[in-house]
């Protein structure tokens, strides 16, 4: 977590069940702090998190098998999402499908993301969510 004293976690075995979770290191209360039901109602599928400890920021890629991969920045507190790159976001160049992982560079302001099945690698400016195919066919 941005300040020290929660771990963020990925679970849940379906996609309805795809939660975004803050456990806090003290305690172990699990907080939902991103899921289906809260706080938007819109699903996801959950591939991968990084957190920039020095901006409080969450970003987490989605893999939806049936649609694009969606970057998402998940607010810390309340859990409130915002696309940063998605399938028209902010173009359909260089769409990313299948995404395995999600690496920040915190000092460029981008992100690298990997791709399971075709072993693509992808550049993602997370300041105007254009992505750039780095790597792969």
């Amino acid at each position: 977590d941005p300040g020290g004293e929660r771990v963020i976690v990925l679970g849940g075995r379906t996609r309805d069940e795809q939660t975004l979770y803050a456990i806090d290191l003290a305690s172990g209360a699990r907080q939902t702090l991103s899921s289906a039901e809260s706080p938007s109602g819109w699903q996801f599928e959950l591939a991968g998190v990084d957190i920039d400890a020095s901006t409080r920021r969450i970003v987490v890629v989605e893999s939806d098998s049936r649609l694009s991969t969606n970057i998402f920045e998940v607010a810390p507190d309340g859990g409130q999402r915002r696309v940063i790159s998605g399938m028209n976001t902010p173009d359909s160049a260089d769409a990313i499908r299948t995404p395995s992982s999600i690496a920040l560079d915190y000092e460029r302001q981008r992100a690298w993301v990997t791709t399971g099945r075709s072993g693509q690698i992808y550049l993602v400016d997370l300041v105007t969510g254009a992505r750039v195919l780095m790597w792969g066919l």
